[in-house]
């Protein structure tokens, strides 16, 4: 099947999109993982410092 210039432009653009969002998603998910542990781990060396002083 053969499809039209507009079509073709059509798959591009979405195809594009898709990959752009799918980026973006990874990237979230890691930088949030990254920052909430760091969080985490600032929190818990908080309560130890406050238990052994």
């Amino acid at each position: 099947m053969k499809l039209n210039l507009a079509a073709r432009l059509f798959t591009a653009v979405l195809g594009a999109a898709m990959v752009v969002a799918v980026a973006m998603g990874v990237g979230a998910h890691v930088n949030l993982n990254r920052d909430f542990l760091g969080y985490l781990n600032e929190q818990a060396v908080g309560r130890l410092e406050d238990e052994f002083s």
